[in-house]
């Protein structure tokens, strides 16, 4: 199963099915220039950390928490 997973044949399964999975090792994989994105987003880290304690709060009233 791991070996079917990073062997490539399933990032194009995914590509080519209708919900156009992104491909994550889209250089490695030939024909899947079409469904790649030419640069992903990448999260501020330091933003997600200092809001933390507010998301925590916020999952605690919505979700009865304490």
């Amino acid at each position: 199963m791991i070996e079917y997973l990073l062997g490539g044949r399933a990032e194009t399964i995914l590509a080519e099915s209708d919900s156009h999975n992104i491909p994550v090792r889209r250089p490695s994989v030939p024909g899947l220039a079409e469904f790649s994105v030419p640069r992903g987003w990448l999260p501020d880290l330091q933003a997600m950390a200092a809001a933390d304690d507010e998301a925590m709060a916020l999952c605690d009233e919505v979700l009865g928490g304490g």
